[in-house]
């Protein structure tokens, strides 16, 4: 392992090199458009197969470079964000660039704060909002006034334009393989990345939105063990730089301030899960998940059930440059 920056990151290695298996079949559709019908299954179910590990590796592997040489860096991030979904450039300028900084605030293109969180009509505003949120986040990058995000808007809309083109070219040439190795991986990743978001973010406390320990939440259960510690959100927001495996025993040691600053805290499900009872409003489930954390008083069903709803109403103001 001695192309890696650090022996712990094994498991994102691993997990990398299985991602860029579906490289394999997406060539051989290329290489054999006969067969392509028959391919083309097969390499969507080791797609689907792969994508929940591969999310979470795509995410920490911006925060935490896993080569040491930085063009070999880029490029691998490039060529198995292509492969899975993900435009060259684009989780960078929205995830690191502009997500972390701005904290699902106000200027966030992604932000879940103006909606109903628990709307189902408010989330398909979410979600095309956010599926087509390319010129919303070129415009953040480039008023910004700050230089890095300039450079970068003019990267992200290249890298954009030529993503667009390619797809565009190889649907007229080989439609199969352009819906099968770009458009519907590009919707369904996407799809999961903005279930994520919104669970993630689903929460907020609306007198204290700006307060990063109530405007997220943690999952905690064995989840976690395969998707690196996803589900510490909150930890992962205080310390964006925090390796994934000290996040749950950051949690642990800080769990006191957690329960001070009346975190939300579920058990054993996962941000699908979580999206998915809130769009049912199984808020009996979500209490019974919901945990007690040591040191406050201890809450009834109905106590906690009131408490998430508080947390899910809309929150607007108007931003002031």
């Amino acid at each position: 392992m001695k192309y890696l920056i650090r022996a712990i990151d094994r498991p994102f290695l691993i997990c990398l090199i299985k991602s860029l298996s579906i490289l394999l079949t997406a060539i051989l559709i290329l290489i054999f458009p006969t067969y392509s019908l028959y391919l083309a299954p097969i390499h969507l179910l080791i797609y689907l197969w792969l994508l929940g590990p591969f999310i979470t590796m795509f995410h920490d592997i911006h925060h935490h470079p896993l080569l040491k040489h930085k063009m070999a860096n880029k490029l691998l991030i490039s060529l198995v964000g292509l492969i899975n979904g993900i435009a060259p450039h684009g989780y960078f300028c929205h995830h690191i660039i502009m997500h972390h900084p701005e904290e699902n605030g106000e200027k966030d293109t992604s932000s879940t704060r103006p909606y109903q969180r628990d709307s189902l009509k408010d989330f398909s505003h979410y979600y095309f909002s956010f599926m087509f949120g390319f010129f919303p986040l070129v415009n953040y990058l480039k008023t910004s006034k700050n230089k890095q995000k300039t450079r970068e808007a003019y990267k992200f809309m290249l890298s954009g334009l030529l993503y667009t083109l390619s797809t565009l070219l190889l649907l007229l040439i080989h439609p199969i393989a352009a819906i099968a190795i770009i458009i519907i991986p590009t919707i369904i990743t996407r799809s999961f990345l903005i279930v994520g978001n919104w669970g993630e973010h689903a929460f907020i406390d609306p007198a204290n939105p700006e307060n990063t320990y109530t405007n997220t939440v943690n999952l905690l259960g064995h989840y976690n063990k395969t998707s690196f510690n996803v589900g510490f959100h909150i930890g992962h927001h205080l310390k964006p730089k925090l390796h994934f495996s000290l996040l749950e025993q950051d949690f642990n040691d800080n769990i006191i301030t957690y329960a001070q600053e009346d975190s939300i805290v579920f058990t054993d499900i996962h941000y699908p899960h979580l999206w998915f009872y809130l769009m049912t409003k199984n808020y009996s489930l979500l209490a019974q998940k919901y945990v007690q954390l040591p040191g406050r008083p201890k809450r009834s069903k109905q106590q906690i059930i009131a408490l998430l709803k508080s947390r899910l109403i809309p929150i607007r103001s108007n931003i002031v440059d």
